[in-house]
């Protein structure tokens, strides 16, 4: 009768300390679980602020390649007007020459 009792509470203290065993290996899951879900977001969050920088940076890039495009062409027509009001100036000038 002893026996038993000693064998029912030894297999009493292990099925308690097997049920605490398994409540802290289920919290010790839940928290790996949270700090993976957390990591995942974070690595998602930072992958799609990437991407949108990357979109920016290339939008920018294209901006100003049309800005460099369209100061080049101004700059052309500038250089094409000065060409033509000193060619105008230097008739005026012969111009003047012949008059005198």
């Amino acid at each position: 009768d002893k026996d038993w009792r000693s064998a029912l509470t030894d297999l009493q203290s292990v099925l308690g300390e097997t049920q605490d065993l398994c409540r802290n290996t289920k919290e010790s899951f839940d928290l790996h679980q949270a700090f993976v879900k957390k990591q995942l977001s974070s690595h998602a969050n930072h992958a799609t602020e990437q991407v949108t920088l990357s979109a920016r940076m290339a939008s920018l890039e294209q901006q100003c390649q049309g800005d460099t495009l369209k100061l080049l062409q101004d700059a052309e027509a500038g250089l094409s007007r000065l060409q033509v009001l000193i060619s105008e100036s230097g008739r005026a000038e012969q111009t003047a020459r012949e008059a005198l």
